[in-house]
This record gives structure tokens, C-alpha cells and sequence, in this order.
């Protein structure tokens, strides 16, 4: 077992000497959250962003991130997604044309974070932080429950696979367009010292008593917010999956079943 207080300071090194203002995005959940406690740490005012389709209410990941923000006395700002069937089309386009994107949860998922970048861009915001890639080294996925929590090596096995893939969590995406809007974008999940922090060790001493306990543990100060366990950024209340889905198909194959066609269509189109 790492010692505590070990994932705290790895994180806390990780976003030392950052300049100017700094945001974070985050869904209210314990990965990002711990992110901001990790900036207020080094002193940092960070602004709290989080987003939500235009035309849908709050979702849950929306008001935790805005109540994570109050609780701190931070700055919220709220992202909201273009749920315009033009714009939406425009921007799944421009995403499959500039960045090779082809599958229908990584089209969802870099739609919402376009309009993150925008709104650091428009805020003169130069330094952004992300929570992406967090969920692979914990082995959360439907897919390692399943087939990869019984055993250490089982475990290990994973995590190196799912780490393996240069995009992963379309982290190579975001830093092409965090290079186009010349904003500095921090991904401290995806670096090696917090990868190696989980070398030797199974998937119940990650994850029990709480699911992420090693990262929870390291930040008591975020117990009392009660986040939630790992969810899926397309799944859950925020509507965004079947907004952009719902969209693409009504502009390129209104006929279809499933926006993977339309999808698909786009990609022979443009990609």
C-alpha cells in the first residue's frame, strides 16, 4: 500500500509553476475535484468550469461543480453547449475533418470540451486542467469489472493497455486544440509518476473501501460533498450523447436508427 498523503503531493508536483489564471473543468466528480484542491494548495485561484446542454436543466455533474465552487469561494463558470442542430453538425464536422475523430463516444465527448476552450480563450484564461484518462487507473469500466479486477496481474494488465492507446481519453485531441487556441493544457492523470503510483498493487487495494479510496483518502477535505462514484461523461443526466446524436441524425440521416450511421457517413465524407 503507498503511503498517505503520496496521490495528493504526485498531483500537487504535477501543476507546480503554473502562470497566469488557471481553470479547471470538472463534472463535480473526485478526479477533477481533487484537482482544484490541488491548485488551492499551491495557491491558486482557480475558476471552476463546468458545462450543460443550453436548452436541458441543470445536470447533477453541473450543480456539483457549482456547489464544489461555492463551497471554496471560487469563480463558476458555466459552459453551455449549442443544442442547435447547425451548430452541432458544424462541430462534429469540424472535429472528424481536424482531428480524425471517428467514434461516436469520442464525437460526444470532444463536443462539450470545444466550447471549454472557447470559453478559456474568450476569459483570456491561458491554463486549463483536466481530469481525463483518471478512470483508467482505477479499472471502473463495465469491461474490467467484468474480466479484470480479480487478480493483481489482471489488474495491471489493464491499466497498461488502456494507457497504451497515445488518445486516450482523447488526450491527444485536446491537446491539439488546447495548441490552436495556444492555451496550456495540464492532464495530470496521464503523466507517468501518477501511473506508477498503482504499479504494485490489485484493483481492491485501489478501490476498497471506496471506489478511488486511495485518491479520497489524500483529500478528506471532499468527503463532505458526498461526490459521486465513476459514471461515464455521455451517460448519466446531461443529455449531451442523445442531443448530438438526435441532431446528427436529423441533418444527415433522418432515416437512420442510430447516430452511428450518421457518424459514419460524415467520417466517408470528411474524414
Amino acid at each position: 500500500m503507498i503511503p498517505v498523503g503520496l496521490v495528493r503531493q504526485t498531483l500537487v508536483n504535477e501543476l507546480k509553476n503554473v502562470n497566469g489564471k488557471i481553470a479547471v473543468a470538472t463534472s463535480g466528480g473526485i478526479d477533477s475535484s481533487v484537482l482544484i484542491m490541488c491548485c488551492l494548495e499551491l495557491g491558486y485561484k482557480p475558476y471552476v468550469l463546468s458545462f450543460k446542454m443550453d436548452n436541458r436543466s441543470d445536470s447533477y455533474d453541473f450543480d456539483a461543480a457549482r456547489k464544489l465552487a461555492k463551497r471554496f469561494a471560487l469563480e463558476f463558470v458555466p459552459v453551455l453547449l449549442p443544442s442547435l442542430p447547425e451548430v452541432i453538425l458544424e462541430k462534429v464536422i469540424y472535429e472528424i475533418k481536424n482531428f480524425h475523430i471517428k467514434k461516436k463516444t469520442a464525437i460526444e465527448c470532444v463536443y462539450p470540451m470545444i466550447f471549454v476552450f472557447d470559453t478559456c480563450e474568450r476569459l483570456g484564461i491561458e491554463n486549463l486542467v483536466c481530469g481525463h484518462a483518471a478512470d483508467g487507473h482505477y479499472g471502473l469500466s463495465k469491461k474490467a469489472m467484468i474480466h479484470y479486477r480479480s487478480t493483481k496481474e489482471l489488474y495491471q494488465q489493464f491499466r497498461k493497455a488502456y494507457f497504451k492507446n497515445k488518445n486516450v481519453a482523447q488526450s491527444e485531441t485536446l491537446n491539439q486544440i488546447a495548441k490552436e487556441k495556444n492555451i496550456n493544457l495540464y492532464l495530470p492523470y496521464m503523466k507517468q509518476t501518477y501511473f506508477d503510483l498503482f504499479n504494485d498493487l490489485s484493483w481492491c487495494e485501489v478501490n476498497q473501501p471506496r471506489q478511488k479510496e486511495l485518491v479520497r483518502r489524500d483529500f478528506p477535505e471532499l468527503d463532505v460533498m458526498k461526490l459521486k462514484n465513476h459514471l461515464n461523461l455521455q451517460l448519466g443526466d446531461s443529455y449531451i450523447a442523445e442531443t448530438i446524436g438526435a441532431a446528427v441524425l436529423s441533418k444527415v440521416a433522418p432515416n437512420a436508427k442510430s447516430p452511428v450511421t450518421a457518424y459514419n457517413i460524415l467520417w466517408r465524407k470528411y474524414g
